[in-house]
């Protein structure tokens, strides 16, 4: 195979990756100092481990039972491709919305992720995860709110209508599709 043919499947990059973080873990380990190769080790190492075990989804691809799951989820992520970008839109414009309008309430010296917090925070909104208390003025209030049924009803059925035609999609050619899965594991 030439190197176009290799990286034309997303298996085969995934693996290369997960080597290489893999192997930066254990050189990191052997080379470096303790208190330098212990965040190395955990980082590399727990993407390699992570992009290995994504890696097991091209050999459920082939099988009967569980080709159709994988090819289903392989077309919901990328029909939702639209959707991120409206869902992002949103949390980026409701972010900078709290952000700018009530900036006490929002802790930018966050340890983990830092100024981008007010964005991390607003997608955990999303999810269900705020406090309403900490809303204290009607503006903010009203955005809130609006916010929760943006994302919260209006996004999640649409999501749900992407889930149920794509599933659909692949239902229609579910046995020429478990055949080709079959036929790409073999020739790769």
């Amino acid at each position: 195979l030439g190197m176009h043919e290799y990286v034309a499947s997303i298996w085969n990059p995934l693996q290369v990756l997960a080597s290489f973080c893999i192997l930066a873990s254990v050189r990191a380990h052997f080379v470096l100092d303790a208190v330098a190769a212990t965040a190395i080790v955990r980082s590399a190492g727990s993407i390699g481990a992570l992009l290995l075990w994504v890696g097991i989804f091209r050999y459920f691809s082939a099988s009967g039972e569980t080709g159709a799951l994988v090819r289903m989820i392989a077309q919901i992520l990328f029909d939702m491709r639209p959707f991120m970008v409206i869902l992002g839109t949103g949390i980026f414009g409701f972010g900078f919305f709290f952000l700018t309008r009530s900036p006490s309430m929002l802790d930018y010296d966050h340890e983990l992720v830092g100024p981008v917090w007010p964005f991390v925070s607003v997608f955990l909104l999303a999810l269900g995860h705020f406090d309403a208390a900490t809303y204290d003025d009607l503006l903010s209030l009203i955005v809130l709110i609006v916010a929760l049924l943006f994302s919260g009803v209006l996004l999640l059925n649409l999501l749900i209508a992407i889930m149920g035609d794509s599933y659909e999609m692949v239902k229609v050619s579910e046995v020429v599709e478990k055949l080709a899965g079959r036929a790409r594991l073999v020739v790769e």
